[in-house]
């Protein structure tokens, strides 16, 4: 005779219930790692534009512009770089985008992440420096105020990336 091989009812549901313990136990720690990779992709993501825009300068010897916007709004008043950024190329020197000027790349938002920042507007020069364009830009969780990660910008137009826990 042969004996039928399975699961009984009552293995079934120990297993289930283990699964939804476990499950239970490791999502506070799913959530917070969540978190913390959506604030290292936000801060890395500007960099990477902001290097980008920095080497365009350099290679194409012209005066590259990174700021706080939207290409519908083009750039902001204010300095909400959570809202999204322009890379542009910024041919008459206002450090505004305008539809005739060559956008180069544009960012989403990237809520629900605060971005401050001290500046409107970064510049990058043909030569790679960004003169009065120092700033610092600090990315935050709301729900975890206590992890940071910043950008720097200095005047030689170096860029560092700074996290802080």
């Amino acid at each position: 005779m042969d004996r039928a091989t399975g699961l009984t009812l009552l293995e079934l549901l120990t297993t289930l219930t283990i699964s939804a313990l476990l499950t239970l136990l490791a999502s506070p720690s799913l959530i917070d790692y969540l978190a913390r990779k959506r604030l290292h992709t936000a801060s890395a993501q500007l960099h990477s534009d902001l290097h980008h825009a920095r080497l365009t300068a350099i290679s194409g010897n012209r005066r590259i512009a990174v700021c706080p916007g939207t290409p519908a709004r083009g750039c902001l008043t204010q300095s909400r770089w959570a809202h999204g950024w322009l890379v542009f190329e910024d041919d008459n020197r206002d450090r505004q985008w305008q539809p005739a000027e060559r956008l180069l790349h544009s960012s989403q938002a990237v809520t629900p992440l605060q971005v401050q920042g001290n500046r409107l507007a970064l510049v990058f020069f043909p030569n790679g420096t960004a003169p009065g364009s120092n700033a610092t830009l600090i990315f935050c969780n709301p729900q975890r105020p206590q992890e940071l990660r910043e950008l720097r910008i200095s005047l030689s137009g170096h860029i560092r990336q700074l996290a802080t826990a």
